[in-house]
């Protein structure tokens, strides 16, 4: 007579049999709109998202997303992610106009569509916030839960910027501290430092040079944008970068010149330069995904540019801000409490400063 286990086995392989003749039928077995970043899922939590549309805003660029943010005070002032709205404006997408030499501006959008320049009122590095301010009055703020609790596998959504569920996932991670850890990217070549172009003199197998098909010899005279002068400032550039980031490089090979991308490897190995490559699949991550001091993750798969929103729990209670998109499958809020204590810090701040008028809505 079979064992229990034995019976166990056979049961388990007689079900992923039948699952696999599903499959056959159905070449769909999950539908996308049954993932959680589908309509349907995202349409089960309307209702907790709905009422942020009052007091959720777009902060954007030429109509591309920058980042999200929440109004904080009636007359105008307005919470969002710091270092989203500092990074420098991407390459132009279209020609610029005749006489045009200035970037467009960061604009605040609110409810209804109006569009507000704005100031940085304050800022708060610790949590990587910073506080705008609009010429707007009588506006409806967030109404913040500080007593929320943040139970592993808790159903949270992420709040759009016409009060939509735009992204719905669980907590994954209870409270805790993000330390700061920089790690350079290494390119995996070795220059000659003798003072003149940036030639590399030799390449490590299995590195970032190796696998993206440089050579001994070749002379990199750009790295993006920027003209490189000597392999001083080329190891300097390098150094900025972290393992898994992807840059462009312009190097000469005898007569020719050739443009490779070239994906940073780990200074530690091949397995954890595989891993830093892995946390970026799922999308783009945030510049600044660390260094925090009281976070909790879930699992949302969201934009970098969704940064700065709320949260929300299935009631609708705001239970925190999105931070960071910091993995493949993680994303960093801060907890409700936190950002209340971090306005007013920032509050508090502009009573010891000149109070200078917020710019006119824009054109």
């Amino acid at each position: 007579m079979p064992s229990v286990l034995t019976r166990f086995a056979i049961l388990l392989l007689l079900v992923v049999l039948q699952q696999g003749q599903g499959r056959q039928r159905n070449s769909q077995f999950l539908t996308n709109d049954r993932l959680t970043s589908g309509p349907r899922v995202r349409a089960a939590f309307r209702d907790a998202a709905a009422p942020s549309r009052a007091w959720t805003v777009r902060i954007q660029r030429d109509r591309a997303p920058v980042a999200l943010g929440v109004i904080v005070d009636p007359d105008g002032y307005v919470l969002t992610k710091l270092s989203e709205i500092q990074k420098p404006p991407p390459r132009p997408q279209r020609p610029q106009a005749e006489g045009e030499t200035e970037p467009p501006p960061i604009v605040v959008q609110v409810a209804g569509g109006k569009e507000y320049l704005f100031r940085i009122a304050a800022t708060h590095p610790e949590t990587d916030l910073a506080l705008l301010h609009i010429n707007a009055t009588g506006l409806e703020t967030v109404p913040w839960a500080t007593d929320a609790k943040y139970d592993l596998g808790r159903w949270i959504v992420t709040c759009g910027p016409r009060g939509v569920a735009s992204n719905v996932g669980v907590i994954s991670s209870k409270r805790r501290e993000i330390r700061a850890e920089r790690i350079p990217g290494i390119l995996g070549v070795q220059l000659d430092v003798g003072g003149g172009p940036a030639r590399i003199v030799s390449i490590f197998d299995n590195g970032a040079a190796a696998n993206a098909g440089l050579q001994e010899g070749d002379v990199v005279e750009k790295l993006g944008d920027t003209t490189i002068r000597d392999s001083q400032q080329l190891i300097r550039l390098i150094r900025r970068q972290e393992p898994g980031d992807v840059v462009q490089l312009s190097v000469r090979r005898g007569e020719d010149v050739r443009d490779y991308e070239v994906t940073l490897s780990h200074p530690f190995g091949i397995y954890l330069s595989q891993y830093a490559q892995q946390i970026r699949m799922g999308g783009e991550l945030s510049d600044r995904r660390d260094g925090f001091k009281d976070v909790f993750s879930h699992d949302t798969v969201m934009d970098p540019q969704q940064c700065g929103g709320p949260v929300v729990d299935v009631s609708g209670r705001v239970i925190g801000v999105n931070i960071a998109r910091s993995a493949r499958i993680e994303t960093l809020a801060l907890p409700a409490e936190v950002v209340v204590r971090a306005i007013e810090e920032m509050r508090n701040s502009l009573k010891t400063s000149p109070s200078t008028p917020p710019p006119e809505m824009a054109e």
